[in-house]
């Protein structure tokens, strides 16, 4: 189906693997992750061919992106190990393709330093960012009790988001 939405240039981005760091969402090994990425390549070219440009964001990781890294904001040693420091390795070395680094973002409270891990996982990997899936739990929060985070997070956002492109 994929291949056929390509050769028909209706696909403009292609999100890569969900949480494949997770054993209940995308439960993958970076090898194997290395190993399958030629096929979102070739649906690149297939969409290329058909005259429509195509970006394939890199696999989401439900853990840091920075993990392991040492760029600027890395956690200390990461106890769910470095997925997509391993993965984007790999890429380089396989001389593989990805355009766009997708982030999931749900523990940081602070509208800044939400902002400036988007800038350090950008200036980390050198890639656009797309945020796909983003929150701030507040436990204390119900039916009745909104997520005391929220409202301050996307406004900070709205003001910066330029710089989150």
């Amino acid at each position: 189906m994929l291949e056929k939405m390509a050769s028909e240039g209706r696909i403009q981005n292609l999100l890569g693997y969900n949480e494949p760091d997770l054993a209940g969402q995308g439960n993958m090994n970076v090898s194997e992750a290395l190993r399958l990425w030629p096929k979102y390549e070739e649906l690149k070219r297939i969409s290329e061919a058909a005259g429509q440009p195509l970006s394939l964001g890199g696999p989401v990781v439900a853990f840091s992106a920075l993990c392991g890294t040492g760029c600027k904001g890395a956690p200390p040693p990461c106890k769910h190990g470095n997925w997509q420091k391993d993965f984007m390795d790999g890429v380089s070395q396989r001389q593989l393709e990805v355009d766009f680094m997708p982030l999931h973002i749900y523990d940081i409270p602070d509208p800044e330093k939400f902002l400036t891990f988007v800038d350090d996982v950008h200036n980390c990997y050198g890639l656009p960012i797309w945020i796909t899936e983003f929150a701030k739990r507040d436990w204390s929060a119900n039916a009745t009790k909104p997520n005391k985070y929220l409202w301050t997070l996307l406004r900070c956002w709205a003001r910066h988001a330029p710089r989150c492109s």
